[in-house]
């Protein structure tokens, strides 16, 4: 119970805190990004905060390096696929999963947790893990100010795989989407 509480007093108080940065004028400082993307026949919905690097180092500041990441700010990142996909090769069932990564300048590795009901930042049940894969990332020549997640990369002919991107920094983080028509 007392968990609970805990877990629901953290939840209002960042929501009032983004519902006050917009009522006194100012937007929040990692705004909610919600988007819609069809691969084949799939819906795939990303919903996050958007962190800024606002003149800091994404590894040396901002991203938790070695450690378990909520890949975003504020809210737990939810991935939701409409139908059943193959995620870094993986199999992944439609639903929602929240997004967790454990960046690296050499290595990151991408977790899917079914445990949407949390939605905080705070502990993670490893047990609701249903997957985890490792990807290299890369570096790129335009610096990405703001967090970004997109998917990329269509296949040209059936456009029934992907990539989801994770652009910030010079940092780009890939790993691929494939769905089932």
């Amino acid at each position: 119970m007392k968990r609970t509480l805990t877990t629901l007093a953290a939840v209002c108080l960042m929501v009032f805190a983004q519902t006050s940065a917009v009522a006194q004028g100012g937007p929040a400082p990692s705004p909610l990004q919600k988007m819609s993307q069809m691969v084949g026949l799939t819906e795939v919905n990303i919903e996050y905060s958007r962190p800024s690097l606002a003149g800091r180092d994404m590894y040396e500041k901002l991203t938790p390096v070695g450690e378990r990441w909520r890949t975003g700010a504020n809210l737990r990142t939810v991935l939701t696929f409409s139908k059943d996909v193959m995620l870094g090769g993986n199999e992944v069932k439609a639903g929602a999963y929240n997004l967790f990564t454990i960046p690296g300048k050499k290595e990151w590795t991408i977790i899917l947790n079914n445990n949407t009901k949390e939605t905080n930042a705070g502990k993670v049940n490893d047990d609701n893990n249903i997957l985890s894969f490792k990807v290299t990332p890369t570096t790129t020549n335009d610096k990405v100010e703001t967090f970004t997640i997109n998917i990329t990369d269509f296949d040209k002919k059936a456009m029934d795989n992907a990539n989801i991107e994770l652009a910030w920094e010079n940092t780009s983080v890939k790993f691929p989407i494939k769905v089932k028509n």
